[in-house]
């Protein structure tokens, strides 16, 4: 504390110093008496800055003449693509900019040095430029977005191609069959000369009914012994055709699918309310048969109370290339396709998926993927171990129909207390012990 005293007292010339040019001549005159410790601290401050700041410009001007990196074109083209998307976020920075290189502050002539003042305007103009190319930007996104969207089925009509379609559809046409015992059939037109065929395996017009879409490679009479397991679990299975299969009249088309399968549905739920049906609607999609499901609870939300997906896609690019094709160089891309991982985040409404573990033809991640981008709050995947693209109801057995049965009551709202449960378990007991009895 001494030492500090003394080195303070030695020399008052540091203390109430004259300001201006006046008294920077006098400090550089004892600049050779004074001692290095008792230097004012705001001169060496000072030459601090002004040292540090020549050091900076240094390193400016090295890194201007050194060659520019390339830019990212896609950075750069997801960044414009969000900002087209949702240009709101950026209003404060065109805002900044156009007000800064408008109104900014001007340099005056006695304060800065012409490189100063050179260095200022420069960044005027870029900010100036800046603020013109988001004003365009964000006044060209929004009317891109609007005639994009007017038309939701017209980008399908790039993959009506025969190499194509040969691929996604392998339609089967046989004559009509007749129904198994308690199932009906049930004709829907669709447009001039298109009737799309249907079958109904009915349990009570008081349960829920599933509208199901098979895959590429079915058709409806391949679903006549399933029908009845599901009628044994109380539940009405509704199957659903495509134009071309069975006894549909028509040919496929990627284009008429989606159109074809929101007008089906509105036709079988008409049906069933004219006939009594009291139950709440499904909507349940296999394979190709998904992107038909996943867009009926898109457009028709109201209408349903719960999604099952079975051995489901979410993209069609990786799915197409495993069949054969590859979109992605006849210039398609996914948002032109099903975009089924887009369409099931606005599904709200509760989500049941399966698959299967070894499923080679589409594989887990695409299940995983629909589970995680559902915008379901009750979404739930099951995968059956040891099952591939086709051998979920072979592998699993009758767990594959009770959890289905389990999911439709809790969604629902139907589901039996624990007094009801113990009387159905008792139930599959005595038929259980009755089947074995020879």
């Amino acid at each position: 504390m001494q030492a500090v005293r003394l080195a303070l007292c030695v020399s008052t010339e540091g203390c109430g110093r004259r300001r201006g040019k006046a008294g920077r001549q006098s400090r550089q005159e004892n600049a050779g008496t004074q001692s290095a410790f008792i230097v004012p601290m705001r001169s060496r401050r000072a030459d601090d800055r002004s040292r540090h700041r020549k050091n900076d410009i240094l390193t400016k001007k090295q890194s201007w003449g050194k060659e520019r990196k390339p830019i990212n074109k896609s950075w750069t083209e997801a960044k414009v693509g969000a900002m087209r998307q949702n240009p709101s976020p950026f209003f404060d920075l065109w805002a900044a900019c156009v007000l800064r290189a408008v109104f900014g502050a001007r340099p005056r002539a006695a304060e800065h040095s012409p490189a100063r003042q050179q260095r200022g305007w420069r960044i005027r103009c870029c900010l100036g430029a800046i603020g013109v190319a988001l004003t365009l930007l964000c006044l060209t996104g929004p009317r891109a977005e609007q005639t994009t969207s007017m038309h939701p089925h017209s980008a399908h009509t790039l993959m009506d191609r025969a190499e194509i379609t040969q691929l996604l559809f392998r339609p089967l046409h046989v004559a009509r069959n007749t129904p198994p015992a308690g199932a009906v059939d049930i004709d829907i037109q669709v447009a001039a000369g298109v009737t799309i065929g249907c079958r109904l395996h009915s349990h009570a017009t008081a349960a829920p009914t599933l509208i199901f879409f098979h895959g590429n490679g079915e058709i409806i009479p391949d679903y006549d012994e399933v029908g009845p397991m599901y009628v044994r679990e109380g539940l009405n299975f509704l199957v659903v055709e495509y134009r071309g299969y069975g006894w549909s009249t028509g040919a496929p088309l990627t284009s008429t699918l989606l159109a074809d399968s929101n007008a089906v549905f509105l036709a079988l739920r008409d049906w069933l309310h004219a006939h009594g049906y009291t139950g709440a609607l499904f909507v349940m999609g296999r394979s190709l048969g998904s992107a038909s499901a996943i867009d009926v609870a898109v457009n028709h939300s109201e209408a349903i109370s719960g999604l099952i997906i079975e051995s489901g896609f979410a993209k069609t690019l990786p799915l197409a290339k495993v069949l054969g094709v590859d979109l992605a160089t006849m210039g398609i891309a996914e948002e032109e396709t099903f975009n089924n991982s887009v369409k099931i985040a606005q599904v709200t409404k509760p989500t049941f998926i399966l698959h299967g573990q070894y499923d080679q033809l589409i594989p887990l991640w695409q299940a995983e993927t629909l589970h995680a981008e559902s915008g379901a709050k009750s979404k739930e995947l099951q995968i059956v171990p040891g099952a591939d693209h086709n051998s979920l109801i072979a592998v699993a057995g009758p767990l594959y129909f009770q959890t289905i049965r389990k999911f439709v009551e809790k969604a629902a709202g139907i589901a039996p207390d624990w007094r009801e449960r113990r009387r159905q378990f008792k139930a599959q007991q005595a038929q259980a012990a009755a089947d074995k009895t020879p």
